[in-house]
């Protein structure tokens, strides 16, 4: 799910890289510590929440973290910037309040008992809170305080945040006036659609306890820890665990006088703009971590620990509005859309077919007045340019009945050519080229099945050859060292048709070689168990070897409709669809058409609907299967309906306490917001 709060609170966090941008260049022209120190506005949500203030300073970090981008970019003037800067430093400040007191509140209900750790999150946030077991008192905001709410992790992963931020702006300077970036040529090829999975990323830090690093992961936290990644395997199994160790480790790097220098340069913009003090010094000669100490780190740090409790925050809102979306809720929410449907789809089949052409993993059509459709997924093994070209000229013949235009496709159909359509993979360099056996592996990613299917362990290599082979070895942004490989050609291998229908489809899905006619169904169109697996396998096929580009990437496939699938496909394309789709899931053939042989098989038969007006308790039952439409429906109505919920939670508190419980002292931001506002004084 989206974070709103946190997106919006994130924004205050200090952008360090941008101060390179300002040295010189006068946007901020109030620099004295007095002037900056100024209190621009004053925020105190409630009565024991101690009032925060916002000085000028703040005003002016946020300029050079995020404001330029207003100017520079999307024409706001200086002062609506500024205008705009404010409005979000008040909404931070009363985000962050609001957050500390329910936060330590239901803290401090665990603790006493009064709220029950009933969730995953609350237990992990019980246990490991640094407050330890000590009740929070959230009417200061101050450092020391905001790291009670945190974990170990947190903190490590806020002073982590910072000291990458004052490495990158001491690369920054070093860098900036002595490296130019390489341009590449531009490539002549379009690459191949390649699979798009949306799997979500795993973040919350409870759940990072039991997850296994990837590769990647490994050889990033390497670049840190130094050890070998199979020594990092070993020694850290857990994402926890290696995240944890590159946070402790990570240090600022001062190593050489250059970049001592550079960090000097940056103090000094700093210092010009305002947002370190004149009189600040720090001895980094033995300690590079004295940096932090400056105002604008420590401000940062700060910053991350808010930033980490709003996100707490957030977390236990979902908490509570999930525990609330029972099993009434969601049939509540069902019904509603049921009959939303009903009401659009009853006697209106255009609205009906868009749906159903819309249809994804997170959308549904649960009413369904209509018969007879279904889903259909298309790998077509096409005629080559020549082929198509000589069919037509043949077909365009004077006196050249059906019979013989049949026949004349037929002989084509004979000398159809299947190959591998990844050479766009193998030129982009989509995996690892093995000089050794002269095969191109592409990664596991570039396949929708599983790394130990029987689909990759075939498909993994490019059928063909690869001529003139040239690898660079650089490093990526996460400072990895990455292969990549370029070719002079790559030719494909040419199979026949038979011979990819025995080694690749058969051997892979069960299918077999039958081509369509309508007049014998029954011998012509087969079924197999569509499991997933098969489905991911023939997914894989069409990467692979279809001609036909529609068919990549799509949730089900082509959709079927009795009512005009014959103005929309060729006329036995159609046919042999009618006849899978009445067969149902995992039904298929081999037809063809004058664009060549297409294998297409039943990906969903749509069915009359699963549940009703009258289904309450069968749909309830079924929140419990995970293959049931009534489970897929919540688990996407959840995330829906929490946001909507955190939404109004956060809109609520927001608005009501911008308007009564913020004090602004114009006079002091007078200079940076000259035009007319809406800031009221």
């Amino acid at each position: 799910m989206r974070k709103i709060l946190t997106k919006i609170v994130t924004m205050l966090t200090v952008v360090i890289l941008s101060v390179t941008a300002f040295a010189g260049c006068g946007l901020i022209t109030t620099n004295t510590d007095r002037d900056m120190a100024q209190v621009v506005a004053k925020v105190q949500i409630a009565d024991d929440i101690n009032a925060e203030e916002i000085a000028k300073r703040e005003m002016a970090s946020a300029f050079m973290s995020y404001g330029y981008n207003y100017v520079y970019y999307y024409g706001y003037t200086t002062s609506a910037t500024y205008e705009l800067i404010l409005e979000n430093l008040v909404k931070n400040r009363v985000i962050i309040q609001q957050a500390r007191k329910e936060l330590a509140k239901l803290y401090n209900g665990l603790l006493d008992g009064s709220v029950e750790a009933d969730t995953e999150f609350l237990t992990y946030f019980k246990a490991n809170a640094k407050a330890n077991g000590t009740a929070i008192n959230y009417a200061n905001g101050d450092a020391e305080t905001l790291e009670k709410y945190l974990t170990e992790y947190e903190v490590a992963q806020a002073l982590y945040a910072t000291r990458v931020s004052i490495n990158d702006i001491i690369d920054s300077y070093e860098t900036a006036e002595d490296e130019e970036e390489d341009e590449k040529e531009d490539e002549t090829f379009t690459p191949r659609t390649t699979p798009t999975k949306t799997e979500e990323d795993v973040t919350d830090e409870y759940e990072l306890v039991n997850e296994t690093p990837s590769e990647y992961d490994y050889k990033v936290a390497d670049v840190v820890l130094g050890k070998g990644v199979q020594v990092l395997k070993a020694d850290y199994p857990t994402t926890y665990e290696l995240n944890m160790a590159v946070y402790e480790a990570y240090e600022i790097d001062l190593s050489t006088s250059a970049r001592k220098k550079a960090f000097t340069k940056a103090l000094k913009v700093l210092k010009d703009n305002g947002l370190i003090t004149s009189d600040e010094s720090y001895d980094i000669s033995n300690d590079a971590n004295e940096a932090l100490k400056y105002t604008y780190f420590k401000d940062s740090i700060k910053a991350q620990y808010e930033t980490l409790v709003v996100s707490k925050y957030e977390d236990s809102l979902v908490s509570q509005v999930e525990a609330k979306l029972n099993g009434e809720a969601v049939w509540d929410q069902y019904l509603v859309e049921y009959k939303a449907q009903q009401n659009n789809y009853q006697n209106n089949i255009s609205a009906y077919e868009s749906a159903l052409d819309a249809v994804n993993e997170d959308s549904f059509v649960v009413c369904n007045p209509y018969t007879g459709y279904g889903y259909v997924s298309n790998l077509l093994i096409g005629f080559t340019t020549e082929q198509s070209a000589q069919l037509t000229n043949y077909s365009s013949k004077a006196g050249i009945t059906q019979a013989d235009i049949n026949a004349m496709r037929e002989t084509l159909l004979k000398q159809l050519i299947v190959k591998d359509q990844r050479d766009s993979w193998v030129y982009s360099s989509y995996g690892e080229y093995s000089e050794e056996s002269s095969q191109f592996t592409f990664d596991t990613h570039y396949f929708v099945s599983e790394e130990e299917s029987a689909a990759y362990s075939l498909l993994k290599n490019y059928i063909g050859t690869v001529y003139g082979a040239t690898s660079t070895t650089e490093e990526n942004e996460d400072k990895v060292e990455e292969t990549t490989w370029s070719f002079t050609n790559v030719i494909p291998n040419s199979l026949s048709f038979d011979s990819f229908m025995s080694t690749y489809v058969t051997a892979l899905t069960g299918m077999n070689k039958l081509v369509f006619d309508k007049n014998n169904v029954a011998n012509t169109v087969a079924q197999i168990d569509l499991t997933d697996e098969k489905r991911a396998a023939f997914d894989d096929l069409l990467y692979v070897f279809s001609t036909d580009p529609g068919s990549l990437g799509s949730y089900l496939g082509y959709t079927y409709s009795p009512f005009n699938a014959d103005t929309t496909y060729v006329k036995e394309f159609a046919e042999a669809t009618k006849e899978v789709v009445a067969l149902g899931k995992g039904a298929y053939t081999i037809v063809a058409t004058d664009y060549g042989y297409h294998l297409i098989v039943c990906t969903k038969k749509v069915e009359a609907d699963e549940y009703d007006e009258n289904s309450k308790e069968k749909f309830i039952a079924d929140l419990a299967n995970e293959d049931s439409l009534a489970y897929k429906y919540r688990e996407v109505k959840l995330a829906n309906v929490t946001s909507d919920e955190v939404g109004k939670i956060a809109n609520n508190f927001i608005n009501k306490y911008m308007e009564e419980n913020v004090e602004y002292f114009k006079d002091a931001y007078s200079d940076l917001i000259t035009e007319e506002t809406e800031t009221e004084a």
